[in-house]
């Protein structure tokens, strides 16, 4: 075998191994970001429904403690960002097994990975929806909250977690939730935005 074929043959080797490796993992988790404030309820519940899927069997939603106590991650519906949500999702998942948990600001990203491997391995891929219930800019004008939302949106996308883990509600009232979110999806689509009243809420997807 010539000098030159053997070359041509390795170079087509590493081409395809970096190929191999470099490639977008495929990925069937599915999270659904919404807002938690009641006002919102119906959108919340149209927006769940257009993405109803028959085969999913389980639901893990993910929302914030705005009480900021106890552990850093709680099993439970004790927070109206939990109380809100469920109900709609019984509604158009009446039988799926709904599992949820609320969040304080920990800035512990291992843990946050830990957890997020911890709901990869329990659920199955296909049979598993996360609705993530967050809301964004707290406390800002509307100017100041434009602001700080394309940040927020900007780490998101950059999976920047050092970044979101060092804000305070001027961005959003859950980090640790918004990463946990990113270990299940490799984008993430800002749907749409509104503001009001001092607050701004989110619909998106990460997938």
């Amino acid at each position: 075998m010539s000098r030159v074929l053997i070359l041509i043959l390795l170079l087509t080797s590493l081409t395809v191994g970096l190929f191999y490796f470099a490639r977008p993992v495929k990925n069937r988790f599915k999270v659904l970001l919404v807002p938690h404030n009641d006002i919102y309820s119906s959108k919340i519940y149209q927006f769940i429904s257009d993405h109803y899927n028959p085969d999913i069997k389980e639901i893990v939603v993910l929302g914030t403690n705005h009480s900021d106590l106890g552990p850093v991650i709680i099993s439970g519906d004790h927070d109206y960002s939990i109380q809100n949500i469920i109900p709609l999702v019984k509604q158009i998942y009446p039988d799926a097994q709904i599992s949820p948990y609320i969040f304080r600001p920990s800035r512990d990203i291992p843990q946050l990975l830990s957890f997020s491997n911890q709901i990869k391995e329990k659920y199955g891929q296909d049979s598993l929806l996360i609705i993530t219930s967050v809301d964004f800019s707290h406390y800002t004008s509307r100017s100041e909250s434009d602001r700080f939302d394309r940040e927020t949106i900007n780490a998101i996308k950059k999976r920047d977690y050092n970044q979101l883990i060092s804000w305070g509600p001027e961005h959003t009232d859950c980090p640790d939730c918004l990463i946990i979110s990113s270990e299940f999806g490799n984008n993430f689509n800002l749907i749409s935005s509104e503001y009001f009243e001092g607050t701004s809420y989110f619909f998106g997807i990460f997938d």
